[in-house]
């Protein structure tokens, strides 16, 4: 498990209430993000809310990592993965990836292509589901060793998205222009083998 990436999720507790906990990455996953990290780009306010803040009113918002004293945030959409981080200081970077799935999306996969995916060794899935399940299931953040997250890692949490959460809501009317704004931004995607 790689110490300086962690998990986030926001759980109800039985009183309703919400808590944060975090819970270790897996060193491959971890690694492979490491390897994505170098890659990320600046974003604009502006390019962010006329695209990916439009994912926030979707369900590919949960899948949270902290890093360092910042927030990177794993997306399952188009052309298969998506990062970007959010640091305190308000900058934006992220990047496209093209899905280690070859079948993702619809898209017709060549026989070579089938041949090369190991479906167990697939970082993509593991960064993003890892979080989701554990949001969701108390047996999911038990195996994944989820723990409460202590008051320096809400602090940084909170400090990493104070910048972006003072972004003004998306306008409803604009998630159509903003997820073909994504589309456009995000094109094929990279490609990162694990």
């Amino acid at each position: 498990m790689c110490e300086s990436m962690k998990y986030v999720i926001w759980v109800i507790e039985d009183d309703d209430s919400e808590a944060l906990y975090t819970g270790p990455v897996a060193s491959s996953d971890a690694d492979y993000l490491a390897k994505v990290i170098p890659l990320l780009e600046p974003i604009s306010n502006a390019e962010y809310r006329s695209g990916l803040a439009a994912i926030l009113s979707t369900a590919a918002r949960f899948s949270y990592i902290l890093l360092g004293d910042d927030i990177v945030w794993c997306i399952e959409w188009s052309p298969g993965f998506i990062v970007v981080k959010f640091t305190p200081d308000g900058q934006i970077l992220g990047a496209a990836i093209r899905a280690l799935n070859p079948c993702f999306g619809g898209r017709e996969a060549t026989d070579e292509e089938l041949d090369a995916f190991d479906e167990d060794n697939n970082p993509h899935y593991n960064l993003i589901f890892d979080p989701w399940d554990a949001q969701f299931e108390e047996d999911y953040r038990e195996s994944g060793n989820f723990q409460r997250a202590n008051e320096e890692e809400l602090a940084r949490y909170q400090s990493a998205l104070k910048p972006v959460s003072d972004l003004e809501a998306l306008d409803e009317a604009s998630f159509e222009q903003c997820k073909a704004n994504i589309c456009e931004w995000a094109g094929k995607g990279l490609v990162i083998l694990p």
